[in-house]
């Protein structure tokens, strides 16, 4: 059979210590210092730095590169962070008018619905901030999430698994 030997366990030489990836890789990472103090509740604004232009090594398929993010005004466009501060949430707990609030912006919820909207398991479904209801997707409504059951004309309430996303009315 040729010159196979069995050795038995405890003659074996040790299993050397595997190598994490971090050993051999450095990864990328991306950090932020979250500066509460730049929050102001009763003007509803905070203070971001988007981007400092700074150059950052990336990879992709490619290889290895540098992006660098220009900050000129005719290379930024704002107009979708417009209104990107709605987000809607159930509330933890109640509280005054422009005091912290814990909200919870994912999970399954059941709502009110617009009485005369029909809604099938997996529609998506917006809340209509003037009625404080959900309903269809439109105009003037905000997209929240997903209807988890089916709820017809007539039916005043509805659950929703909402997604957590910060929304724009439509």
């Amino acid at each position: 059979m040729g010159d196979t030997a069995i050795l038995p366990l405890d003659a074996m030489p040790p299993r050397q210590a595997r190598k994490s990836l971090a050993d051999e890789k450095s990864f990328l990472t991306r950090r932020a210092t979250l500066a509460p103090a730049t929050a102001d509740p009763k003007a509803r604004t905070v203070e971001v730095v988007w981007s400092t232009g700074a150059p950052v090594r990336r990879r992709d398929m490619a290889g290895q590169y540098t992006e660098r993010l220009s900050l000129a005004p005719e290379a930024v466009d704002l107009s979708r962070l417009e209104g990107a501060s709605n987000i809607f949430g159930i509330a933890a707990y109640s509280a005054a008018e422009g005091d912290p609030l814990e909200l919870a912006t994912t999970g399954v919820y059941k709502l009110p619905k617009a009485t005369a909207a029909v809604l099938a398991v997996g529609a998506r479904v917006a809340w209509d901030n003037t009625a404080k209801q959900v309903n269809t997707p439109g105009a003037g409504r905000f997209p929240i999430g997903i209807a988890t059951e089916a709820a017809g004309n007539g039916v005043t309430s509805v659950t929703v698994r909402l997604d957590g996303v910060a929304t724009a009315a439509a």
